[in-house]
């Protein structure tokens, strides 16, 4: 019995003796005069114990099945170490049928003694850029060196996300950060109407030309009507009529590099888990 649950039979049996009025029980429990009334008519045909909730100890009925519980738990064990509880509750629903809420899985691990490998940091404070308001008006573009295989081979995957929103547009594996990986990234969203008005990215060579011999125009060139050298890429996009951005800090397009954090956890584990492996191996294998 809980201590609340002790102090309102207290309650109710002095106000059966007669040492309060229905009105002080009311106020010491917070409840109606009339609500009061019930419970001491309710206490004097039962038994005081009888106030109390007629589901006290009764196992609830959407309660989680023990078994149920353990085989999460197993799971997560053998094949699922190292997932986070949100991505381990996904897989649970996608691969086992087992449909649960994370935090049913969270308190059934926690209860194993198993703590999730996602650890909650405090934010890093820094300027932050306004998102466009609207869906389609920018896009951030950038590469992700990983061992995205778990082999020890490391890919680039190159992505797209649409800054208003976060939404992912475009996904592109390449040995290397290359001109034809972002090209595929443009073809994707095109094929689904996606096009942005403008690009934000880094100041990579794919997107700016550096070189030693660079150098500004000078005034009476640019009103000659002279431009400076562009990549393919910058020089596709200006026929396009996008807009190229190079941000100054990776903070500036936080989006995308959300999405790299996101995919390193999730992306790489699946991977694993469905068995992928790089061609190179399985034809060794064979």
């Amino acid at each position: 019995m809980s201590k609340q649950e002790a102090r309102k039979i207290t309650i109710i049996e002095e106000l059966l003796a007669s040492r309060f009025t229905n009105k002080q029980a009311a106020e010491l429990l917070n409840l109606s005069v009339r609500q009061v009334q019930r419970m001491k008519a309710e206490a004097s045909a039962n038994g005081v114990m009888s106030i109390l909730h007629k589901n006290r100890e009764r196992k609830p009925a959407n309660a989680l099945d023990p078994e149920v519980a353990k085989e999460i738990c197993r799971i997560y064990q053998t094949e699922l170490s190292g997932y986070n509880f949100c991505h381990a509750t996904d897989v649970l629903a996608e691969d086992k049928d087992i449909f649960v809420s994370v935090s049913t899985v969270s308190r059934y691990l926690k209860a194993c003694g198993i703590r999730s490998p996602k650890a909650k940091r405090r934010p890093k404070k820094h300027r932050s850029r306004n998102a466009r308001e609207r869906e389609g008006e920018m896009v951030q573009m950038d590469t992700s060196s990983f061992d995205w295989l778990g082999s020890g081979s490391y890919l680039h995957l190159h992505g797209a996300v649409d800054d208003a929103t976060g939404r992912i547009l475009a996904l592109h594996f390449e040995k290397e950060e290359t001109f034809e990986g972002y090209c595929e990234l443009m073809f994707q969203m095109n094929q689904d109407g996606h096009l942005p008005r403008e690009i934000y990215t880094d100041g990579r060579t794919v997107f700016v030309y550096n070189s030693k011999k660079k150098r500004e125009l000078s005034l009476e060139e640019e009103l000659a009507g002279q431009v400076e050298k562009q990549t393919n890429f910058a020089r596709a996009l200006n026929e396009l009529n996008i807009l190229l951005i190079i941000a100054r800090s990776a903070q500036a397009k936080g989006g995308i590099e959300r999405l790299w954090e996101t995919l390193q956890d999730r992306l790489a584990k699946d991977m694993q888990h469905k068995g992928i492996s790089p061609l190179w191996s399985r034809l060794m294998n064979s």
